[in-house]
């Protein structure tokens, strides 16, 4: 099987996707857009299959290109990776294709390993794993293509896996999950010396207790003494209580596909943000979307345009300063804190004087918080999402709207959310009261 295979999944994402569709929304609402349609198109092939990386980077180009909404040459202001991670690691929420599938595919996985009769699983132990333990399993001879795919991602599964210990006889002891979230035989130096075979229950002795003369003979030397000691303070069940995993990702111990995904990106490194609190604005999606790609220094004004050398005249639109840049447009502009001034003054005291002795965009927005907290830095979020909507209108179509139009339009959206999560919290209520008894 090749990308060819597999065009039609990428031709159907592209009709889904389309130009019109891009220009009728705003950045926000093409993100969710994206999510709904990688969750729903593809998703039957991807849980049949594991992808060709070349389609799966096809399908991200595809929504790269709708998100930005932009033409081929378009070099894009942030990272398509940072853009994929989760709303609480500094991202959108947007998924790879790529981790997706792996998600989709770990899910048959898991089906193997804790629903043993069901159908597919059945077929599976008799034409393959001929009853052995998915873990140990060694291919030979000829396979199916999805099949040898479906195993090589063993490995990534089972750091999702980990065990309860019960009697012991179905974990292993060096290379499962049991005692912490890292295998034993990470803490072992000499690899050859350990025997890889050995179960739990070989350390238990028949009063289902650690058997620590054997503990002491096999491991001192191994694994460190407060290794050692925090084993034989592991608490063996005396009844006749089974080995039990569950997947650590999850609150239940039960696999999902968005718990697969989160465990793929803390492989990845992804930690969590120090701004996941932007996407907690009580403010329209859209400005939301907007205050991230503040934080991300995503903001193409005239001085980040410059830093990539693209040539545009730097006067400041507002005010004719001779350099527009995030700063100066958004806390050092007259234009800008005449409008603040005059429409939330309250906002303004709070926020003038700023300390100019700060780096970029991203510790703007910390030490702000910091300093007027998450419900005026929503004000603050919709103010500054206004004034850059009619700064382009003044850059694309010559708009010169005044200061007092500026301040009218803001406070309008305000009081539009408002109303409009007012109207949500009313139906809301009507729907829980229909289905009282």
């Amino acid at each position: 099987m090749n990308n060819q295979t597999f065009e039609s999944v990428i031709s159907k994402s592209k009709q889904q996707l389309t130009k019109w569709k891009a220009n009728t929304l705003s950045q926000e609402g093409r993100s969710t857009l994206i999510k709904s349609n990688l969750s729903a198109k593809p998703i039957y092939t991807m849980q049949s299959f594991l992808l060709p990386k070349q389609t799966l980077k096809e399908l991200d180009e595809v929504n790269k290109k709708f998100f930005w909404n932009k033409g081929e040459k378009h070099r894009a202001p942030i990272n398509w990776d940072e853009i994929c991670k989760s709303k609480a690691n500094g991202g959108t929420g947007i998924r790879k294709a790529e981790d997706i599938n792996i998600a989709l595919q770990m899910k048959l996985l898991w089906k193997i390993i804790a629903e043993p009769y069901n159908i597919w699983v059945r077929i599976i132990h008799e034409k393959y794993l001929k009853n052995a333990d998915l873990k140990l399993y060694e291919k030979r001879g000829q396979t199916s293509w999805q099949w040898g795919k479906l195993i090589s991602l063993r490995k990534q599964f089972f750091e999702g896996i980990k065990w309860v210990v019960g009697d012991g006889k179905t974990i292993n002891f060096w290379q499962d999950r049991w005692l912490t979230d890292i295998p034993l035989i990470e803490s072992v130096a000499d690899k050859d010396s350990i025997d890889k075979s050995l179960l739990v229950c070989d350390l238990i002795n028949s009063n289902k207790d650690w058997d620590r003369p054997k503990i002491f003979q096999l491991l001192i030397g191994k694994l460190r003494r407060r290794t050692i000691r925090t084993i034989l303070e592991y608490n063996i069940p005396t009844n006749d209580f089974q080995d039990r995993m569950y997947w650590k990702e999850s609150n239940n111990g039960w696999f999902s596909t968005k718990s697969s995904v989160q465990l793929l990106h803390k492989n990845k490194g992804h930690k969590p943000s120090e701004l996941k609190w932007i996407w907690d604005l009580d403010c329209a999606p859209k400005i939301r979307n907007f205050m991230w790609r503040i934080s991300k220094s995503g903001l193409q004004t005239k001085e980040r345009l410059q830093q990539r050398r693209i040539a545009v005249p730097m006067e400041c639109e507002l005010c004719g300063h001779h350099s527009e840049g995030f700063f100066h447009l958004f806390m050092e502009c007259n234009f800008v804190k005449d409008i603040i001034h005059n429409t939330k003054k309250h906002l303004f005291d709070l926020i003038f004087p700023y300390n100019q002795n700060l780096g970029n965009e991203k510790e703007l927005l910390m030490e702000l918080k910091e300093k007027i907290g998450i419900r005026h830095m929503s004000a603050l979020a919709t103010t500054w999402w206004s004034i850059w909507y009619f700064r382009n209108q003044r850059v694309f179509n010559n708009d010169k709207s005044s200061k007092e139009k500026i301040g009218k339009f803001l406070l309008g959206e305000q009081n539009n959310w408002r109303i409009a999560n007012e109207a949500e919290k009313k139906g809301d209520l009507v729907k829980r009261n229909q289905t009282l008894p």
